[in-house]
């Protein structure tokens, strides 16, 4: 089930986590299908550890390398797409940001082994997972990291509520995985709201999708942001074991794995679909920024390789876009870039 896979994959560690390298390519503007670019890990060995991120075009063109740091990966776009963040690890593991292009590389964190940075809304912070402290922020220059919350087994990715004052995100307590919300102006409050793993925040702010152990079973649910009016949005008869729950923009629909395939449901519970049929859906799913798309990794189980794809949500216009090594990983778009 991938559920567990990807969760007993992040409890090796940071270290295994890090083991992707970003790589550069040069980037364009505009609204096109050919600037529309999804990042994505491509493994080449283990020993010694290599590997890179692609980026490629939501019409199968352009790919090519990212950034320029050797031994690098978990790569975030900034808000407005002009920047990106990475962990680049060697003795200790460091966020850096670059330019959308790979250029004028800073070091934003050192001396300690961090990971899944993630941008706030504003672009003017980055949060991420420090080992053995908890959860951290760093402004996007470098200066003022600190430790807003303690937990002795935070797990990625973390994620930004949309107003900016809240960080969803997953931990381990006791022997089960629960959803924590934390202050990010580090005012001390935190709450556990529930069991659960793999937040994320509804473009409003309101609300909350992840993923709940039942008996058996792996279910998506929708609940209020302080845990209440929680409901099951799966459907338990299309798949028991569902993953990834990811938000439209337009908070119309959620997308995830269920089982091994890729579906989109109401977040009311209705109007469950299953979109790839047979498509062995592993990872993702990622909307595109204006909803029209959804990435995510499907595995060729006969030939063991992988292909990056995007699908609409309804399930039309499937298509590979580039070959992978079929490792788990979940596609990022590059939001519309600033003007």
């Amino acid at each position: 089930m991938r559920w567990r896979a990807r969760h007993s994959w992040l409890l090796v560690g940071v270290s295994v986590a890090l083991a992707v390298i970003v790589v550069s390519v040069a980037l364009v503007t505009g609204n096109d299908a050919s600037s529309q670019l999804i990042a994505f890990p491509v493994f080449v060995s283990e020993h010694p550890p290599r590997a890179h991120v692609d980026v490629v075009a939501m019409d199968g063109t352009g790919r090519g390398r990212l950034t320029r740091s050797a031994r690098s990966g978990l790569p975030a776009w900034s808000p407005g797409g002009q920047r990106l963040a990475f962990v680049a690890w060697g003795r200790s593991n460091e966020i850096r940001v670059s330019e959308a292009d790979g250029s004028h590389e800073l070091r934003v964190t050192h001396g300690h082994y961090d990971a899944y940075p993630a941008w706030s809304p504003d672009g003017r912070r980055i949060a991420f997972l420090r080992e053995g402290s908890g959860i951290a922020v760093v402004s996007a220059d470098g200066s003022d990291a600190h430790v807003i919350a303690t937990a002795v087994h935070p797990f990625g990715p973390l994620r930004w509520a949309p107003d900016g004052r809240r960080l969803a995100y997953s931990m381990l307590l006791g022997r089960s995985l629960v959803v924590v919300i934390v202050d990010t102006a580090g005012a001390g409050f935190r709450r556990v709201l529930t069991a659960g793993a793999e937040p994320d925040w509804a473009p409003d702010g309101q609300r909350l999708a992840v993923v709940t152990p039942r008996a058996a079973l792996h279910e998506i649910d929708v609940m209020k942001a302080d845990g209440s009016h929680r409901r099951r949005v799966s459907n338990p008869s299309i798949a028991s074991q569902n993953a990834g729950p990811a938000w439209s923009p337009d908070g119309r629909w959620i997308a995830f794995e269920c089982g091994d395939e890729l579906c989109v449901v109401r977040p009311d519970g209705r109007g469950q679909r299953v979109l790839t049929h047979g498509a062995f859906a592993t990872d993702g799913p990622s909307w595109s920024p204006d909803g029209t798309l959804i990435a995510y990794q499907e595995v060729d189980r006969e030939h063991g390789v992988g292909y990056l794809a995007v699908i609409r949500p309804d399930g039309t216009r499937r298509k590979r876009l580039a070959q992978t090594d079929g490792s788990t990983f979940v596609p990022t778009w590059r939001p519309p870039t600033e003007r």
